[in-house]
């Protein structure tokens, strides 16, 4: 009992040390103590909508390789107060980081030049909480960019698709009465099905090879269709009709190759909704320690800083058109 009583006053006091340390040295912990959430600390946003440039700098489609530059023009404003675990300071240093398509990076910042820290972050002050000027980053992705299907005479988008697509591939439709309709495909790849003890068994099982498909025009769809080669007695294995959007979406699969990861397909869609078609775009904030100094991306800061030292996020939609 004596040695049970003494594990468990060691345990406490070394709970105690951590959270002393904590509380005095915060820098020095790094993200021991953090739960890997997003916290309630004050937000750092912007004043309105910033202007946002965003274009492809690299594509290769050969080897699923782009680079996308992305710019945020505006004013940011820290709405809290100036304190750190119940201390007030004078000075918190932001460190902005974009992310795009699973991809993400820490900010390049310019403007006031009193105000900028190394290019890669900015000074809010007790007299001053607010900040003008660019965040921007370039990021490297295997996603491919949203593209328009257009008439390759006219140049006209067009509501109707008939040909490959590659898994991760995204295009717009241009329905006849304008709106627009986003069509991705998610995974190409051989999926198994039985009853889930014996679909593992040989001979107790059934193994297809599928194309994993989300539609999205203001609703949104998930489906996997075979080829129309391999489609059985059920039509609706590789052909849907759906009614979504105030229109309707053909989707049907000619052929899926799972070796090559693609799927030869034909959509046409009519009719729609206003639907801001386009990709997501985020930029998140941050205080400056060294727990986000450490950490490069956005993920590895959610998963490994303290929620402190989380000062918001916010997420604008934006085209970017690619010939």
């Amino acid at each position: 009992m004596d040695i049970i009583k003494s594990l468990i006053e060691i345990v406490i006091s070394v709970v105690v040390l951590l959270l002393i340390i904590n509380f005095l040295y915060p820098d020095l912990m790094g993200g021991v103590l953090s739960s890997g959430g997003l916290g309630g600390g004050p937000a750092v946003k912007f004043l309105g909508k910033p202007e946002i440039s965003y274009q492809t700098t690299s594509i290769n489609d050969d080897t699923r390789r782009y680079e996308y530059e992305i710019i945020f023009s505006g004013e940011v404003e820290y709405s809290g107060k100036m304190e750190e675990f119940g201390r007030s300071i004078s000075l918190i240093e932001v460190v902005p980081v974009i992310d795009l398509k699973g991809k993400s990076q820490k900010a390049n910042v310019s403007g006031d030049v009193d105000k900028v820290s190394d290019n890669i972050r900015f000074k809010i002050t007790n007299d001053d909480k607010k900040f003008i000027g660019e965040f921007s980053a370039v990021i490297s992705s295997s996603l491919p960019p949203l593209r328009i299907v257009k008439d390759q005479t006219t140049g006209e988008p067009k509501n109707t698709y008939d040909g490959w697509m590659e898994k991760s591939d995204n295009f717009i439709l241009t329905s006849e009465e304008g709106h627009n309709l986003t069509i991705m495909i998610s995974e190409v790849k051989k999926y198994t099905y039985g009853l889930p003890l014996i679909k593992y068994i040989p001979g107790q099982s059934e193994t297809r090879c599928e194309a994993s498909i989300s539609i999205s025009c203001g609703e949104s769809a998930s489906l996997r269709l075979r080829g129309m080669n391999d489609c059985g007695n059920d039509k609706n294995d590789c052909e849907r009709y759906l009614n979504m959007c105030n229109g309707a979406v053909h989707i049907r699969a000619d052929e899926v190759d799972c070796g090559n990861k693609k799927v030869d397909i034909f959509i046409e869609f009519t009719g729609g909704m206003d639907y801001d078609a386009g990709d997501d775009i985020g930029i998140s904030f941050w205080k400056n320690s060294k727990c986000v100094r450490d950490h490069p991306s956005y993920d590895s800061l959610l998963a490994s800083c303290l929620e402190s030292d989380f000062l918001g996020r916010s997420v604008f939609r934006k085209m970017i058109e690619t010939n």
